[in-house]
């Protein structure tokens, strides 16, 4: 029996099957024939997320839709498995031969109403931005660039509850459970202009983003991958994202023996960041190989460059790279500490 159905325009009924990760392996083959339609691959490791890699902190549901005995459209939702707030919506597809009949719309509004019944009270996504999308058609409004996002009816000013000031905070290494929030964060405009140097992550308020959820990957991989971590600064709730850093080794000057570190908190929490840059360099003591940390910081970005020498780096110097952003270049400078 399906777990649900949906009702396309001409009245035609589809089953749909709600699958919960970790999938077996037979779920995960359909699954992956699916999405192999639209991609290669994504920034998010499709197997170990299918076996439950992040199952403790994450919740996963997809939910395929069939005509016959062929998985047609597919839509995914993820959400904290502790204290949700925020859900985020990925990998929605729909086979060529049957887009236009309102499929992807019938699975994104059933995987949002599946985040919101399970205490959610937004959805967040990423896409290419365009005029118009489908998921306009689902209640999401465009915030910037690659981030749209879907408030729950009757909920309460998000980001006046999410980004609260006097939250008593703490940190901790990232883990999955933190996707739907690091979007939430990211997707607002923060005063920093570089957000993850190593990665060229740029705030919303300078640049519009290009990526949506994988900026989220990109840092814990990134870092991770090199012999590095990543933290975040949290709220009231588990997996409420209120900043979040890395120190990633082996990147340009500082290779063999030095760590390129970057942080970035809410407008709001600026004040907590140096509790956060103190984790990131603890971490980067504990690591036996590493000698030197090195902060790169837009020109600009007079607040971090001031909380890093209170925690102990050195003076500010030029360095001779530059990044170029939307056709201009941006200057940036130097701040090291040795370990």
């Amino acid at each position: 029996m399906p777990d649900d159905l949906i009702r396309l325009k001409d009245g035609e009924l589809l089953p749909v099957k709600i699958l919960r990760y970790p999938l077996s392996s037979a779920d995960q083959a359909k699954v992956i024939e699916l999405w192999l339609t639209e991609w290669e691959e994504t920034g998010f490791g499709w197997l170990p997320w299918m076996n439950g890699a992040h199952a403790k902190a994450l919740v996963s549901e997809t939910a395929l839709a069939w005509w016959l005995d062929t998985a047609i459209a597919t839509a995914t939702v993820c959400y904290p498995s502790k204290d949700p707030e925020i859900g985020v919506v990925m990998n929605v597809v729909t086979r060529k031969d049957f887009r236009g009949r309102g499929i992807a719309n019938h699975l994104t509004d059933l995987v949002v109403n599946r985040a919101f019944h399970s205490g959610c009270t937004a959805a967040y996504l990423g896409n290419t931005p365009t005029r118009h999308s489908m998921y306009e058609n689902c209640d999401f409004v465009r915030l910037a660039g690659a981030f749209m996002r879907r408030i729950k009816p009757g909920a309460a000013d998000l980001e006046s509850s999410l980004f609260s000031a006097g939250q008593k905070t703490s940190v901790r290494p990232a883990d999955w459970g933190d996707i739907p929030g690091f979007a939430a964060l990211v997707a607002h405009p923060l005063e920093t202009f570089l957000m993850d140097y190593p990665r060229g992550l740029v705030s919303s308020k300078y640049l519009a983003p290009e990526r949506g959820l994988t900026q989220f990957s990109s840092v814990w991989y990134g870092s991770r991958r090199a012999g590095g971590d990543m933290h975040v600064l949290t709220g009231a709730t588990t997996h409420r994202i209120l900043g979040f850093g890395s120190f990633t080794p082996g990147l340009g000057t500082v290779k063999n023996f030095g760590a390129d570190v970057d942080f970035v908190c809410h407008n709001a929490y600026l004040h907590q960041a140096a509790l956060l840059l103190h984790s990131l360099i603890n971490a980067g003591k504990a690591n036996n190989f590493l000698r030197e940390l090195r902060l790169v910081t837009a020109v600009s970005d007079e607040w971090k460059r001031q909380c890093a020498s209170d925690c102990g780096f050195g003076e500010t110097i030029a360095v001779s790279e530059q990044l170029r952003f939307a056709k201009q270049e941006v200057a940036l400078v130097a701040q090291k500490m040795s370990l």
